[in-house]
């Protein structure tokens, strides 16, 4: 059976995404080693069910992980999985711009609640064509107003997962942004979502509060991961000598 024009430009952007990222799709949670302390205070957003939450506790079982799922079916799985973990404390909330009550348009189908976000699908919908969405009001709020609520001082690393909207929630949480050590996104090449901040954005954003992108791993045509250190965070890793073993392949 022929490909349709847009079925063969999403199988050349699988193709030449598994090309560049290698034996490692994405960034794995290990490159971050380095430049954390053992007891790092780890913001997940966009948790799902847990499943990041537990390879993050296996790499720092001293560390306080604060994982966020707006979406409640799927957080409600995720309190399941976890509710044994003393060290991980889950919120039924979405990182975001701006705090209040907002709008999650859910994810069905392909790769099932994963594509869900709070931007409007745009070009996501021709990207994995088995997507469907339903609306449903959850909470929002901002990094520092959940920091200022909650007595967060310290936010060691951040592990974004948020379908286009890390950019803008990174924009309006800057103070605390500027105490975090290591930050691991996804991003766009594209607008994906409506009014999602591509990788550009995201690499400007970081560069202007003293990050260094250290590697960007590209895993489908348009979707990647970074990983960007604070240059106090990375200045402090070169004078103990760097990565444990001296390589790159945590990336």
């Amino acid at each position: 059976m022929r490909r349709t024009v847009v079925e063969q430009t999403r199988h050349r952007r699988r193709e030449i995404g598994h090309r560049l990222a290698g034996r490692h799709p994405g960034i794995r949670f290990a490159a971050a080693a380095p430049f954390l302390p053992d007891d790092p205070v780890i913001i997940e957003a966009g948790a799902s069910t847990g499943h990041d939450v537990l390879e993050l506790l296996k790499l720092w079982p001293r560390a306080t992980v604060h994982a966020f799922e707006p979406e409640p079916a799927t957080y409600r799985e995720l309190v399941s999985n976890v509710r044994s973990l003393p060290n991980v404390k889950t919120w039924e909330l979405a990182l975001a711009a701006t705090s209040g009550t907002a709008t999650l348009n859910v994810s069905s189908g392909d790769y099932g609640t994963a594509s869900s976000s709070l931007l409007e699908p745009m070009l996501v919908r021709a990207e994995l064509p088995g997507l469907r969405f339903e609306q449903v009001n959850v909470e929002q709020v901002t990094l520092g107003d959940w920091c200022q609520r909650n007595g967060i001082g310290r936010c060691d690393f951040l592990a974004l997962d948020m379908q286009g909207l890390e950019c803008g929630m990174l924009s309006a949480s800057r103070d605390v942004l500027r105490g975090v050590r290591v930050v691991i996104a996804e991003a766009f090449t594209e607008e994906l979502y409506a009014g999602a901040g591509t990788v550009l954005d995201l690499h400007r954003i970081l560069a202007e509060e003293g990050f260094v992108i250290l590697h960007t791993n590209t895993y489908w045509g348009t979707t990647l991961d970074i990983i960007a250190v604070s240059m106090a965070a990375l200045t402090e890793a070169v004078r103990r000598g760097g990565h444990a073993d001296g390589s790159l392949d945590y990336f």
